[in-house]
């Protein structure tokens, strides 16, 4: 049973993801920005052929093949933690990682790019012009948690 709530968390996150996708496409053509939280975000569309910062996006086969075959091992991997006893932080971290990589991974089949659509304004050019989505931070968010649990183990 603990398998199904933590990967209905997993899907859930992913339809979020999707959803905000979903409105950005409805209210937003390409290169269209705006402030949001008080200029502390800058909503945009973006469509992103390739993996992180357009990476190989002149190959899409390539970058939804291995999107595939990196969210079927990264879910097999989960199922195994997922049935654990315990490990809060790392089923936690899992669940945010896969929740981020099923929507991205969904975008790659159903469009043929990733939605990414939130900016963050800072004066390094270069910094304020990469665009993420939500399912991009919960990545970013899973990924950091499962190198903590990895860190903490380790000083055990």
């Amino acid at each position: 049973m603990a398998l199904c709530k933590w990967l209905a968390a997993s899907l859930m996150l992913s339809m979020t993801d999707q959803y905000a996708k979903e409105q950005i496409e409805e209210q937003f053509c390409i290169g269209d920005e705006k402030e949001a939280i008080g200029g502390k975000i800058i909503l945009r569309r973006i469509e992103n052929r390739g993996f992180a910062l357009n990476f190989l996006d002149k190959y899409p086969d390539i970058v939804k093949k291995g999107s595939m075959a990196a969210t079927a091992l990264s879910s097999i991997y989960a199922c195994v933690v997922f049935l654990s006893r315990g490990r809060l932080l790392k089923k936690t971290g899992i669940m945010l990682t896969l929740g981020g990589a099923y929507s991205n991974l969904y975008d790659r089949i159903e469009r043929g790019y990733v939605v990414d659509y939130i900016g963050f304004p800072t004066r390094w050019k270069k910094l304020a012009g990469i665009t993420y989505n939500l399912g991009d931070l919960f990545i970013f968010s899973g990924t950091a948690l499962l190198f903590g649990t990895f860190l903490r183990r380790k000083a055990n």
